[in-house]
């Protein structure tokens, strides 16, 4: 029989679930019919939630159509690569924004014919995860935004549990759902989960892979170990911007070990196996497409836009190979170091600030009230849960310096896009920051 403990949980989780799912349905409908521009500018354009075909393609953005024509070509059996035709033909960015986008860095190479069948152009401009899921997805429910956008919202919701067990295995029941409910009305998740972009489904997949690294039964099973490594090379390969956390967690585990210590390196090797075997997939294929072993993109070469090189596009148009993306960015900080400092001082502060100036006005009056409420508390909540139980904290709250740093040392895009994954963690130490003080002020009253 289920104790009395266990079904209070189910019920919890189901409350969160369900909420979770509603209001994932609801919001992103009114902002889209009431509040949203259409891409393309027209006065007679209606705003409509669900496109299908070429009307979607039309008012895609540069990333989705990466994204959906990279899919497309999959199910239609032309495997990973882009029909450039088609891409050219609904492409609507702007070359003047001075962004890399995927047009350049397709007609960028169409001196290489060798990657080219028919109109099909073969690329490792994004991880190939997202695309295969889009690619699954479409296969099943046809071209349309519910292909995607009901998927999205499962995985969200799903998010929103997982976030509950997290919270409730380091802190406690209160903090667990408080902490829950925060990123079921995070305005950014749910607004954007019928966008087709790979923060959903990475957000899951790395909430997944620390709930299973933060079970306090994780280290006794070599199950768990072969299930984190294939989570964590999923996770990977829908954003590579997780790739170099991965060494800072086998050093955790090694820290945090209380068990024989002998056991842990089958433990790890069980990891790593499974981790490898995920990512080796795409590097192969990578190697006999582009002569070039290495699970990088050329979404890397993002790293660069707002470095005054001249130098930079031919290198990114011309070549195949990651190397050159990492040796100008090296070369780039070894001239510049002061340069480098002043700029990613600008970016560290933009990616911790409430908004930017290019967001829509209702966009910044939410985002602003969300970091009123969030940010403030999270940051209170880490410190104090670093002094309180620094062991049970210490890995979520290092990923989250480690993303702030990354892209403090990278780039930030002016939608803050690239801070979604670390806020439903920054939520848990939201929930627990306000526990703390509730207690304290209860204390107080008493």
């Amino acid at each position: 029989m289920i104790s009395k403990t266990n079904s209070n949980q189910i019920k919890i989780l189901l409350i969160i679930f369900v909420f979770s799912m509603l209001i994932r349905v609801v919001l992103p409908i009114i902002r889209t019919t009431c509040f949203d521009q259409p891409y393309i500018t027209d006065s007679n354009e209606s705003r409509v939630f669900i496109r299908y075909g070429d009307d979607f393609f039309k008012n895609a953005d540069s990333d989705e159509l990466t994204y959906v024509l990279t899919a497309k070509s999959l199910i239609e059996g032309h495997g990973y690569a882009v029909n450039i035709q088609e891409f050219e033909k609904y492409d609507n960015s702007s070359p003047e924004l001075g962004q890399i986008n995927s047009k350049h860095v397709f007609t960028g190479r169409a001196h290489k014919k060798e990657l080219y069948k028919g109109d099909f152009f073969k690329h490792k401009l994004v991880p190939p995860l997202y695309p295969i899921f889009l690619a699954l997805c479409i296969y099943a429910f046809g071209l349309n935004t519910l292909a995607w956008f009901l998927p999205q919202i499962l995985l969200s919701s799903l998010t929103c549990c997982l976030i509950y067990s997290i919270a409730k295995g380091i802190f406690n029941d209160k903090v667990a759902v408080a902490s829950a409910f925060m990123v079921a009305l995070y305005p950014e998740l749910i607004l954007w989960t019928n966008k087709m972009r790979v923060e959903t489904l990475f957000i899951f997949l790395l909430t997944l892979s620390f709930w299973f690294l933060l079970k306090k039964d994780s280290n006794q099973k070599k199950t768990f170990a072969l299930l984190i490594g294939v989570f964590l090379g999923m996770a990977c390969l829908t954003r590579l911007t997780l790739l170099f956390f991965v060494p800072l967690i086998i050093v955790w585990k090694l820290f945090c070990w209380e068990q024989e210590k002998r056991s842990i390196v089958l433990w790890l090797l069980v990891l790593l196996f499974s981790f490898a075997i995920i990512l080796s997939a795409w590097a192969i294929r990578n190697a006999v497409v582009f002569n070039d072993f290495t699970v990088l993109t050329d979404e890397a070469g993002a790293i660069f836009v707002d470095y005054p090189n001249s130098h930079i596009y031919p290198i990114i148009m011309s070549n195949s190979s990651s190397l050159p993306y990492l040796t100008t960015f090296v070369g780039f900080v070894a001239r510049n170091p002061k340069e480098f400092i002043i700029k990613s001082s600008i970016r560290f502060i933009k990616y911790l600030s409430p908004f930017t100036s290019q967001m829509q006005p209702q966009a910044k009056i939410y985002k602003t009230l969300t970091w009123l409420f969030i940010f403030p508390a999270s940051f209170c909540g880490m410190f104090l849960a670093l002094k309180k139980q620094w062991q049970a904290s210490g890995l979520l709250i290092a990923f989250i310096v480690y993303y702030i740093i990354f892209h403090g040392f990278t780039v930030v895009d002016d939608g803050l896009v690239y801070r979604y994954p670390i806020q439903p963690f920054l939520c848990i130490f939201a929930a627990y920051g306000y526990y703390l003080i509730f207690n304290k002020f209860r204390e107080r009253l008493e």
